[in-house]
């Protein structure tokens, strides 16, 4: 199968590749792409589609805060 062969489980588009990852450990390629109707995929040939959440990926935990003093 190709990566063009690979339609959207959500609306049957086809997904269109944006990043690709090699993982030399598992000894297969992953890409991430997404359909027309913006809906965000991972692609494993093991494991399929894995809906994923470009957004969410973009939290930076070294910039959240908290504010401490308020709790004393």
């Amino acid at each position: 199968m190709t990566t063009s062969d690979v339609i959207c489980p959500r609306c049957g588009a086809r997904l269109i590749p944006e990043h690709s990852v090699r993982d030399a450990e598992a000894g297969e390629s992953l890409w991430i792409g997404q359909c027309e109707n913006q809906h965000w995929w991972l692609h494993s040939a093991a494991l399929g589609c894995i809906p994923i959440d470009p957004g969410g990926m973009a939290v930076n935990r070294a910039t959240t805060t908290t504010d401490d003093a308020a709790t004393d």
